[in-house]
């Protein structure tokens, strides 16, 4: 207890002042040292279980899941800071089978930069508001040849596997009255340069060679073969190499088939020197001239194609754009001759490994 407060008041002097007697210093007072912040408990490291919560909730919450949960997006619309309540996740059966507990959920991702937790801790937001801009078909793979024992978190791992890659999300595609699983799947990618990377690898599952091939490729493929069976695809000019050749080959050798193209739609691009590209950047320039098929460049590349729905569209586009100017983001060429046959070669082969597992063939185990 410190020493009562001492004040010293000075008095008239007398004619005849004795001598002062000397007063006692009063003892030093001892200072109290400053009181220590109270110390708070480190929260405690999530568990493996709390981990996988949380990489739920956080998927659930991504731009990839929330830009096409309509479901999501609609309970996250009905308040204005865009909460969803826990009880309404606990709802969602693969979150309902980790936990049943709205505290741990609440836990779980009290420290996520991706989720924001409200403050009664009985809903859950996202951090930041979804992007207007939409590039998830540029991220995207198509896998086929999967084996039907495969799970969900199985082809996470598989798709992975690649160096450097994010998978933001995997798709399994399912018959829509059975559910079955049909041996495909989309994996989408955090960048454009990781998918570019993931198409690049060859990947297996369960001692399976996967086919992959970009999402943009697998839609061309698709609309080109709805289109064929409709009965032709623009003005399609057979070439055949072996034309010349004699035609009476043992029926036991397996005639190569002539590759079949619509020439003067493709036109190729080389990037100009420190300039950054990408297809968001490239496709209106061409579609200001025509109807765009298909992008084929990667960002970073040194090159690319854009596929051009219609002849004169290619070449529209290449007389404006092949004109030489100061600060272009590119050139341009159109391919002809054995380089556009090439392409389309490659095209084809692509095209013809999407469909060849198609009426029940399946790849082997090895």
């Amino acid at each position: 207890m410190s020493a009562p407060e001492t004040t010293t008041t000075a008095a008239a002097a007398p004619a005849e002042t004795p001598a002062a007697v000397e007063t006692p210093a009063a003892p030093a007072v001892a200072e109290t040292p400053a009181a220590a912040p109270a110390k708070t408990e480190a929260a405690a490291p999530l568990t493996d279980s709390e981990k996988t919560i949380k990489k739920q909730l956080e998927f659930y919450f991504s731009d990839s899941n929330f830009r096409r949960d309509s479901f999501l997006r609609g309970k996250a619309q009905e308040t204005v800071e865009g909460y969803v309540t826990i009880a309404t996740l606990l709802t969602f059966k693969r979150l309902q089978s980790m936990t049943t507990d709205p505290s741990i959920v609440a836990k779980c991702v009290s420290d996520s930069t991706t989720v924001t937790v409200s403050e009664d801790k009985l809903s859950l937001r996202r951090t930041h508001p979804l992007s207007s801009k939409d590039d998830t078909k540029y991220r995207t793979m198509f896998a086929q040849l999967i084996p039907q024992e495969a799970g969900l978190d199985q082809l996470r791992t598989v798709f992975s596997s690649a160096q450097d890659v994010k998978v933001e999300l995997v798709r399994m595609r399912r018959d829509k009255a059975s559910k079955q699983f049909l041996g495909s799947a989309f994996v989408e990618y955090a960048t454009q340069k990781q998918l570019r990377t993931a198409l690049e690898y060859e990947f297996e599952c369960q001692g399976v060679k996967l086919n992959t091939c970009s999402l943009e490729e697998f839609l061309f493929a698709a609309n080109e073969k709805k289109a064929n069976s409709r009965g032709g695809y623009g003005d399609k000019r057979p070439y055949d190499p072996s034309s010349s050749s004699s035609s009476s080959s043992s029926s036991s050798e397996k005639k190569e088939e002539p590759v079949e193209y619509t020439k003067g739609l493709i036109v190729k691009l080389v990037k100009s020197a420190d300039v950054e590209l990408d297809r968001e950047t490239i496709r209106p320039l061409f579609e200001s001239h025509g109807k765009v098929a298909f992008v084929d460049y990667g960002r970073g590349d040194a090159e690319g194609y854009v596929r051009m729905d219609e002849a004169a569209g290619a070449a529209a586009a290449f007389g404006a754009l092949g004109e030489k100017k100061e600060g272009a983001l590119f050139s341009v060429e159109m391919l002809e001759g054995e380089t556009e046959l090439s392409y389309w070669t490659k095209i084809k082969s692509n095209q013809k490994s999407l469909y060849k597992s198609r009426g029940g063939k399946r790849g082997k185990h090895r």
